[in-house]
């Protein structure tokens, strides 16, 4: 391959802090009017909030790696500035993962940089995004993007690079199921790459997988009743979630409940051009992008919280956390297409397509409600009184943090 080009560093810094400030007009709320979100709250922050926190310490049979690091960085700043805090660094992971796209190795994927700033958008403005924007909690759907994108590229140059990349994967990889779910994706690195750094990287990778697998055997847990009959949906849902998804994103569908059939077959012709795409790089990154997306959903369906029933699986107003990764990588698949193919238009149509979607679901509605500024203050003040029990009421109704301080000197309160 010919040599790239060096592009200028103050471009893409550029563009970085551009995506940064589009990603949190999303949703202003977070800065204006915040609130915390589930469980950053009841279990992310409130066990950061005690000393001697196990990073390790699996929530719903996962581990946390990353959300935990994150929540142990806020509680070193005022209780006051936590619904902020939790935010802003939840829109910063979102974005740095989603940067992966706009590296110099990158361009060997989508082709020229132009194509990549596109990526970067696309991805930063997914309309299936209500749920897992601006909070700590969900961070493992942007993560995952970097995750499909690191793997698809060159070793980073220098040592330096390569150090930071090896510990993005360690952590991402330790975060939720991200390590199995991306499984596909490091053997695929593995089968196709000689360098013996990518080698250890996916290795590493595989590793985390191991982990996940074992936290998730040692907590018994088992796929949900009824399992085979939302297998037998996964098609039909997949068609709603991502080619629906991409097209209209969530709020237009629950305007169009009543029309699903046409939704459907709308879909369907969006995602017959990915599944295109797909096929003209089968031997490329485009098929395992889909293949983890669908892992991820797949999962998902076969996991005790699909065993509420078939219901939700098309119902426009929930679970999209499950999917979100899924529209990504459709739009990741199609700008590799026009990027790198002789034929584009087939693909420039689909991007086309989902551009309505994409601006009328750029605007996200705030979590919740702020949390009163005078029950953050008691919260706070009350975490320093030993034996105490403080609670504070987050997102979404019904949510609370509750912690119970330590017979112990406030000193040992890691929140100033």
């Amino acid at each position: 391959m010919p040599t790239l080009p060096p592009r200028p560093r103050a471009a893409t810094v550029g563009v970085v802090v551009l995506g940064l400030v589009v990603f949190v007009a999303r949703r202003v709320e977070g800065l204006r009017e915040p609130t915390i979100w589930a469980e950053d709250g009841r279990i992310f922050w409130a066990d950061a909030l005690h000393p001697g926190l196990d990073l390790t310490a699996p929530y719903a049979a996962q581990w946390w790696m990353a959300q935990r690091l994150l929540a142990l960085g806020v509680v070193q700043l005022p209780v006051v500035w936590a619904p902020r805090a939790m935010f802003l660094a939840a829109a910063l992971v979102a974005v740095l993962a989603a940067a992966t796209i706009l590296q110099t190795r990158s361009r060997a994927v989508f082709g020229a940089y132009r194509y990549q700033i596109v990526a970067f958008v696309l991805v930063l403005l997914i309309p299936v995004a209500w749920e897992v924007h601006g909070n700590l909690t969900n961070i493992q759907v942007w993560l995952g993007v970097g995750l499909l994108v690191t793997f698809a590229i060159p070793a980073p140059a220098s040592r330096l690079g390569r150090v930071i990349e090896l510990g993005f994967v360690v952590v991402a990889g330790l975060t939720g199921f991200l390590g199995v779910l991306m499984a596909p994706m490091a053997l695929w690195s593995l089968a196709t790459a000689k360098a013996s750094y990518t080698r250890v990287r996916s290795v590493l990778l595989l590793a985390a997988a191991a982990g996940n697998l074992a936290v998730w055997w040692s907590a018994g847990r088992a796929a949900g009743e009824g399992a085979l009959a939302r297998l037998l949906q996964v098609p039909e849902t997949l068609l709603y979630r991502w080619g629906g998804g991409a097209l209209f994103g969530e709020y237009p569908l629950r305007m169009v409940s009543n029309a699903r059939v046409f939704v459907l077959v709308v879909a369907a012709a969006f995602l017959l051009v990915v599944l295109a795409a797909a096929w003209r790089d089968r031997r490329g990154p485009s098929p395992i992008w889909l293949f983890v997306a669908c892992l991820w959903a797949v999962l998902a369906l076969l996991s005790p919280t699909g065993a509420v029933g078939t219901a939700w699986m098309l119902d426009p107003l929930a679970h999209w956390r499950y999917f979100a990764l899924g529209v990504a990588a459709c739009l990741l698949v199609l700008v590799r297409a026009l990027g790198t193919a002789t034929v584009r238009w087939p693909y420039a149509v689909a991007l086309a397509a989902s551009v309505p979607a994409l601006l009328i679901g750029a605007r996200l509605p705030a979590l919740g409600p702020a949390i009163p500024a005078d029950d953050l203050s008691a919260f706070a003040e009350c975490l320093h009184v030993p034996g105490g029990l403080c609670a504070v009421d987050v997102a979404p109704e019904g949510w609370t943090v509750v912690v119970l301080v330590p017979e112990r000197s406030q000193d040992d309160i890691t929140s100033p």
